[in-house]
């Protein structure tokens, strides 16, 4: 593996553990062993390795939900499938994440929200539709607002005012507020095939 990817990997590890701001160069050094030169020569700052950072954390789970909409035999499946990822999320990333990145890092912080606007609000949007044309979703709904409103939800789930991580667990908070979403959408065929779902298949 070639030293900026070392380095990038190190980074994601400490950033995804303890937030963005709590991590500095020479904590990334001090985990690679060597000089914090040696990082400056791939990077020109901080800021340019959490972008990166942040580029490639995204591209990582949108790779999965698309393994998951391709692979999934019905809509219910794959929400139930992307829910579990979801929870996954949420335990290997520090609160402190997404707090840091739209404080400090405003580069960073706006191409998470280029992905939540494009790639995660038309996933979601696809498995309403999806869901729609099976009959497991009611037809009443306009896929566009409740896609919206569904993106906005997971970002709302990581306000640490709302949510302190003193009182809360930011996994169950994501998935009290997901499981919410989704008993508003099914029809009664499509709440027999999600509670089978819950009932049979284990995290």
């Amino acid at each position: 593996m070639e030293v900026k990817e070392k380095i990038i990997e190190a980074a994601s590890t400490l950033f995804m553990s303890y937030g963005v701001k709590s991590v500095t160069m020479d904590d990334i050094a001090k985990n690679l062993g060597v000089s914090k030169k040696t990082i400056y020569q791939e990077f020109a700052d901080k800021s340019e390795l959490v972008l990166l950072f942040t580029e490639r954390h995204f591209l990582r789970y949108d790779t999965e939900f698309q393994e998951i909409e391709k692979n999934a035999s019905n809509a219910i499946e794959e929400l139930y499938l992307a829910s579990l990822c979801l929870r996954k999320i949420v335990e290997e990333t520090s609160p402190n994440v997404m707090y840091d990145l739209r404080k400090y890092h405003a580069e960073a912080w706006n191409h998470y929200l280029g992905y939540k606007n494009s790639l995660f609000k038309n996933n979601v949007k696809k498995v309403i539709e999806r869901g729609m044309q099976e009959g497991v979703f009611r037809d009443n709904i306009d896929p566009e607002i409740l896609s919206t409103v569904r993106i906005e939800e997971v970002q709302l789930c990581f306000n640490l005012d709302l949510f302190p991580k003193e009182q809360f667990k930011m996994a169950e908070v994501q998935i009290q507020v997901f499981q919410n979403f989704v008993l508003g959408l099914l029809t009664n065929k499509g709440r027999e095939l999600w509670d089978s779902y819950q009932n049979e298949i284990k995290p």
